[in-house]
């Protein structure tokens, strides 16, 4: 506004924009309607702050220097003192029923498809064991669950399988 010399542009505040996308843009917009309008400003400018910051940082400056810089005196003013805010989910323990029934829903028609194919079922079959070396923590605290017997998603059968 300034810029091209609006009148009265001293009057208007400082403009700032944050977008989110995907994952992240539904939390912030989750987390706004379940805040209360005047509690607002302190998330959103919390957030703001997670991804913005000003400080006192020397030019060779160590990169701990440069994180633990002290705010600059009028991002502090603008941002009123707010503290740095976080969109956070909750993580679902995921179970071997899910895990089954993703596999089930998901991935049978192309492993079906693989099985039927020349040598098919045989590379399937190395895949399955040469994943166990890529195996991490998720993988094996789902081995630590209780069995429970799988129930498949749709009632189809067996029947003209390839494998």
């Amino acid at each position: 506004m300034q810029s091209k010399e609006r009148e009265n542009w001293a009057d208007y505040g400082v403009r700032w924009e944050l977008e989110f996308k995907k994952d992240r843009a539904e939390l912030c917009a989750r987390a706004l309607a379940n805040l209360d309008e005047t509690d607002w400003k302190e998330c959103v400018v919390g957030l703001l702050r997670t991804y913005v910051n000003f400080g006192q940082i020397p030019k060779d400056g160590e990169e701990e220097e440069r994180y633990r810089a002290p705010m600059l005196e009028w991002y502090a003013l603008l941002t009123k003192g707010f503290q740095k805010g976080r969109l956070a989910q909750e993580t679902q323990v995921q179970t071997l029923q899910d895990v089954k029934r993703w596999v089930s829903d998901t991935l049978t028609p192309m492993l079906a498809v693989i099985c039927a194919t020349p040598g098919g079922k045989e590379w399937l079959q190395h895949e399955i064991v040469r994943g166990i070396s890529r195996w991490k923590d998720r993988h094996r605290n789902l081995l630590k669950q209780p069995p429970t017997r799988f129930q498949p998603s749709s009632a189809g059968g067996n029947a003209g399988s390839p494998c």
